[in-house]
């Protein structure tokens, strides 16, 4: 995130990739830039737009889509940023503004008229305009003004200086306050003419528009005889090619980053595209960079995607005499890891107060550190706490596992029933049947030793199969044996972030991750609850 914010404040135009596992926070991150958390609080917050990657697109569809949601941002915005009222209601305000300070204005003078009258006595206004003129024309210094005098003629000097003072702040105020009008009558104009601009791009965009123009005329002629001619033009405007749609688009988001930079309506204007990682396809994900990357490099704009793994070894690969469509369109990679032991710690820390550190722990074990399971895993905590009054950890930890292997197993049954039908393939659904009906760590390591035992000449599906199925089960094993009501304080060490990362690696390396399993059992204390 501070790196992020580093790239908001200084970038001017650069195409910034988010990568990272599903459910690390790249939507969170983009989120947080929409929202402003992520900008400085000396300067405006930047106008973003965000819009999600479809999984069948046209290239020049999106580019479209792309450029209405800019569009409505920026019609927003300035509604936001101009406040415009009503013409009658504008000059309501300036009505009753100026009455109330001519009334007070009026106030002023009449108390300050009676202080000055009833002070100096007689006729006083002769008598001071006496001494004004004495003083323009030198015949009485300032000093002989204010020496010489009755206390209380000096008092009704004092008050009718501090009326000249209030009257000379009253013209300068009035004038500051004119000058402020023209400005912002002037900034509303600007703003108005871009309003109108950004109405026609969306009209544009919209609509296919038709008109018609022309002239007629008729001529009378003797004995009732005419005579006419009429003359017409239709000009309909035809569909604009992907080239002509991204130049329109690159034009209108530099005009209007602009003109709200200039206006301090936003400080830039950032476009985020995300969900491009759910693409499945890599060939799709990469052809859909080649077909948008004409819109980045706008001046002021920032471009942040959100893309998958397999994007960052794309773009790690760049000088090694490796180029793909990630490394050529984006300047900048920012990735997303999961939580440390401690960030996860603290994120259910900062939620869930006074929660014993072993439940914390727990979770982190089984979301792996990723943002998106902790909070799940953490919801399922509090839901289980609303339905037993202080559960136990094993009770929670009891309850959260037997989820995750009803999940799983019913998962990987439908995997495999997908397989070419085959003895081992039998073999192997018996075993899957059988994890759901299963609670004790013993009988789950048990079958996991089988599942990956009896896969020895199996087919590769198969026994991709066998290693992930029994590697997510002698990891529950292993996270109930742990996490029973024996775990004490003292055997809270940052060794238990193993398991976490067993979890973020068996979905792709689940023979590594098995060796990972074994290796933190056989290294376990010897005591009731390992193993």
């Amino acid at each position: 995130m501070k790196r992020l914010r580093r790239i908001v404040d200084r970038a001017d135009s650069v195409a910034v990739a988010l990568a990272g596992h599903r459910g690390t926070g790249k939507t969170t991150a983009i989120r947080s830039l929409e929202q402003g958390l992520l900008s400085r609080s000396d300067r405006a917050a930047p106008l973003v737009v965000v819009a999600s990657a479809p999984a069948a697109y046209e290239a020049r569809d999106f580019v479209l889509h792309l450029h209405a949601l800019l569009c409505k941002a920026v019609l927003a915005k300035i509604s936001m940023g101009s406040r415009a009222v009503s013409g009658r209601l504008r000059r309501r305000r300036m009505l009753g503004r100026s009455l109330r300070k001519a009334l007070a204005f009026l106030v002023f003078w009449g108390v300050a008229a009676s202080a000055v009258w009833l002070l100096w006595g007689g006729a006083p206004w002769r008598d001071l305009w006496t001494l004004a003129l004495d003083l323009v024309n030198g015949r009485v210094s300032p000093q002989q003004l204010w020496t010489g005098q009755p206390t209380a003629k000096l008092l009704a000097l004092g008050v009718v200086s501090l009326f000249l003072l209030r009257l000379v702040f009253g013209v300068v105020a009035a004038g500051a306050a004119v000058v402020r009008l023209l400005i912002a009558r002037r900034r509303v104009i600007r703003l108005a003419g871009f309003r109108r601009l950004t109405e026609q791009q969306l009209d544009r965009i919209r609509f296919l528009q038709t008109y018609t123009t022309g002239w007629s005329g008729k001529l009378s002629m003797p004995l009732k005889g005419e005579a006419g001619r009429t003359w017409s033009t239709q000009r309909a405007e035809q569909q604009l090619t992907h080239p002509e749609v991204v130049d329109k688009f690159r034009e209108f988001a530099e005009e209007a980053a602009l003109r709200l930079a200039a206006e301090r309506i936003a400080g830039r204007v950032v476009i985020a595209i995300d969900e491009l990682d759910k693409i499945g396809e890599p060939d799709k994900a990469h052809q859909f960079i080649n077909d948008v990357k004409g819109v980045f490099d706008v001046p002021g704009c920032l471009f942040f995607v959100s893309v998958s793994d397999d994007a960052v070894l794309g773009f790690e690969q760049r000088g090694l005499g490796v180029r793909d469509a990630f490394d050529s369109a984006f300047s900048e990679m920012v990735r997303l890891e999961p939580f440390t032991l401690d960030e996860s710690r603290l994120w259910i820390a900062l939620r869930l107060r006074g929660i014993s550190e072993q439940f914390c722990y727990l979770a982190h074990c089984l979301s792996g550190g990723l943002p998106r399971d902790l909070k799940r895993c953490a919801t399922e905590m509090v839901d289980l706490a609303n339905e037993v009054y202080q559960p136990s950890l094993e009770t929670v930890a009891r309850s959260l596992v037997t989820g995750e292997l009803a999940g799983k197993a019913r998962a990987f049954i439908a995997t495999a029933a997908t397989l070419d039908r085959s003895p081992e393939l039998v073999a192997l659904t018996t075993e899957l049947l059988g994890i759901p009906g299963t609670e004790e760590p013993e009988a789950l390591a048990a079958i996991a030793e089988r599942l990956v035992a009896d896969g020895d000449g199996d087919a590769a599906a198969i026994s991709d199969l066998r290693w992930h199925s029994g590697c997510f089960v002698l990891f529950c094993a292993t996270v109930l044996e742990v996490f029973d009501d024996t775990l004490t304080g003292d055997r809270l060490t940052p060794r238990l972030h193993l398991l976490a990362v067993v979890r973020q690696r068996m979905a792709m390396h689940p023979k590594q991750a098995w060796d990972d399993l074994v290796k933190f059992r056989g290294e376990a204390p010897s005591q009731p609850s390992y193993r």
